[in-house]
């Protein structure tokens, strides 16, 4: 955080001087009441004013926000008491305060699948002459954006953001904090229907990344997406980038082929064709790079110098990750996240590495669908029975069903094996692996699969 005097920013606030240094320094900022935590020069927004506060002996230079300042009592000298009406309205007007500070880009990424991937792509691009300032790998709760905007400092050049939508609010709280000039929207896919009413209501607050940026802003859009298509966006006034293979693609991926420990692909940009490469596996990744591309072109990276530097990009742990397996088999280890439209990139994935070897999948429960639950994991099998996979393996009850509507369709029932743990799963998988054979675990970090994928790991 920039080091900023409370008289810099009290007005700015709402509030006024009551007690302690009438100008003290403020280095950190917290919400949290457990003060074990606070570092010295912290200011502290008593949201609520109903708990009493204890300052943890020896701190120094502490600035309280309250609306009841007498409620603050005895806590020592190094304790500033400033007075506020409102202290959530204080707060907020201390971020707007805060980000004004910089003027500097700010990119939000947003999409049901992608995101993590291209925000650290973009950065990866970006940190080879700039100080990035990003959101760390997939930590993308609304609880962490205080966190990341007071990362940003005067050393800061440019940074990236992750913006997470799993309950309605959720964008528009990330525009708030960041105030982004550009955006990107990967993808709109089923997900985290258990924080929206309804589908239509989770594509409309991904859609929100278009007023987040404004009609000031840039907006790099998968123009390939069939969710995407479906948005009215003749309202929005900025600028609209499109990637894709569609014919309107300012930037349109026209060549996409598997070689050795990713993919190359043709970008087309101005009348120019780019033969680029990018490491790791999946359509999904060449368009997740073109995505970067963009905002790195928009920043003021050439297209060959984006790819130079995507060549050596270090995918995320657990996004497709390509490993030795029990057996002498190949292991694609893809258990970060998961929902229809991942499943259906890990089964490509799955299918275009297999160069003529078994294909095994091992497919978890999807959560977070609400009353969706069955009709998502029904799609999901249907996708299975079409992927031409020989082995499948469901583990959870919620994922039986991704079994029994594959057989439904015709898949041979006697390779469909169905548990309630990845324990069971666990001892049938080294009598169906060996040496000719690739294995795809697609599940979430949020099941505890930990055990599993090191059974199953050369």
């Amino acid at each position: 955080m920039k080091t900023i005097l409370l008289q810099e920013f009290i007005e700015s606030i709402g509030g006024y001087f009551v007690s302690g240094h009438s100008n003290p320094s403020v280095k950190h900022v917290n919400r949290k009441y457990d003060s074990t935590n606070w570092k010295d020069h912290t200011m502290f927004f008593h949201l609520h004013d109903y708990r009493d506060i204890v300052i943890h002996p020896g701190l120094k230079s502490i600035v309280i926000v309250t609306r009841r300042p007498e409620k603050i009592k005895n806590l020592g000298s190094q304790v500033t008491i400033v007075k506020v009406q409102s202290v959530r309205r204080a707060y907020w007007r201390f971020i707007h305060y805060y980000r004004g500070l910089f003027s500097i880009p700010f990119i939000s990424v947003t999409g049901t699948c992608g995101k993590t991937t291209t925000k650290e792509m973009i950065s990866w691009i970006l940190k080879h002459d700039r100080n990035v300032n990003k959101t760390s790998r997939s930590l993308n709760a609304t609880a962490m954006n205080l966190h990341y905007l007071l990362n940003v400092d005067d050393q800061t050049d440019v940074t990236v953001i992750e913006a997470a939508v799993a309950s309605i609010g959720h964008m528009k709280a990330s525009c708030h904090y960041f105030r982004p000039q550009i955006g990107v929207l990967t993808s709109i896919g089923v997900d985290h229907l258990n924080g929206f009413p309804s589908f239509q209501s989770y594509m409309q607050e991904k859609a929100k990344i278009f007023d987040c940026v404004g009609n000031k802003g840039t907006v790099v859009v998968n123009g390939d997406d069939v969710n995407i298509q479906k948005l009215d966006l003749t309202k929005y006034k900025g600028t609209i980038i499109w990637y894709g293979k569609t014919p309107k693609a300012e930037f349109r991926i026209i060549g996409i082929k598997y070689e050795t420990n990713g993919m190359k692909f043709i970008l087309s940009h101005n009348r120019k064709q780019f033969k680029l490469f990018v490491p790791g596996y999946g359509e999904h990744n060449v368009y997740n790079a073109v995505a970067a591309i963009a905002v790195s072109y928009k920043l003021g990276v050439s297209i060959e110098e984006s790819g130079r530097r995507l060549k050596t990009f270090q995918h995320i742990e657990r996004h497709s990750e390509v490993k030795k397996g029990i057996n002498g088999s190949i292991l694609i280890d893809d258990t970060w996240s998961t929902n229809p439209t991942s499943i259906k990139s890990a089964l490509d994935v799955l299918t275009n590495i297999s160069k003529g070897k078994k294909k095994i999948a091992v497919i978890g429960d999807i959560k977070w669908l609400a009353d969706q639950s069955r009709n998502v994991h029904l799609s999901v099998g249907d996708m299975v029975a079409k992927s031409g996979i020989q082995s499948l393996i469901t583990i959870g009850k919620d994922a039986r069903l991704i079994g029994k509507r594959a057989v439904e369709l015709g898949f041979d029932r006697k390779r469909v094996y169905m548990f309630e743990s990845p324990i069971e799963a666990q001892k049938i998988l080294p009598r169906l692996v060996d040496k000719d054979s690739v294995v795809l675990v697609k599940t979430s970090m949020k099941q505890s699969f930990g055990v599993f994928m090191e059974s199953l790991k050369a």
